[in-house]
């Protein structure tokens, strides 16, 4: 999937024996992220002419690329409890937001939703830096506000829990429960 300023591009390409194919572009900034992926598969790295991409920006000039896409495994885990007080943890959904460079990535947030105890559990997570809201309601999909709207990120700068994930492992958090006031499109 490319994606230019808001303008989603889908672009389907059978890899030859190297796992690399070429495309043209139009001239621009590009991200690029593959979906639907195997579980517990991440686009690691993105080679644009034998270059390594980070994180997945692809700048065009313009005419054909060689591009390859390198897959990783996800093996590390995020698990915890929420931190109810004032607030029932039941239902509550626990998002994680990835660090500022892959924020306009959404196949890097990731979202669950705690149990009757305040419990969650989240499988196969990509390494890296991240932040983790726990939220009593909050709208289809508002956490990509994040990405977009820098009032977003100062309004909920010390709601979060910071944690950085490994290749593999377990990482345990304990994030309050905003309240759905308080969430995007709560009540300000």
């Amino acid at each position: 999937v490319l994606e230019r300023d808001r303008i989603e591009q889908r672009i389907e390409a059978i890899p030859d024996r190297t796992a690399g194919f070429a495309l043209s572009l139009p001239h621009g900034n590009w991200n690029v992220y593959a979906d639907r992926l195997p579980t517990g598969t991440y686009l690691k790295t993105v080679r644009l002419n034998g270059r390594e991409s980070f994180p997945g920006v692809v700048q065009s000039e313009g005419g054909t690329l060689r591009m390859e896409l390198l897959l990783g495994n996800a093996g590390a885990t995020v698990e915890g409890r929420l931190d109810d007080s004032g607030t029932s943890p039941s239902g509550a959904q626990v998002v994680l937001v990835p660090e500022i460079a892959f924020r306009r990535r959404s196949d890097r947030y990731f979202t669950t939703f705690a149990d009757g105890t305040g419990t969650f559990h989240f499988d196969a997570i990509p390494p890296g830096k991240y932040t983790a809201y726990a939220f009593e309601h909050i709208e289809p999909d508002a956490w990509y506000a994040f990405a977009y709207d820098p009032q977003t990120q100062t309004r909920f700068a010390n709601l979060g829990v910071a944690l950085e994930v490994a290749e593999t492992g377990a990482v345990a958090i304990r994030p309050k429960v905003i309240s759905a006031a308080e969430a995007p499109g709560g009540n300000e």
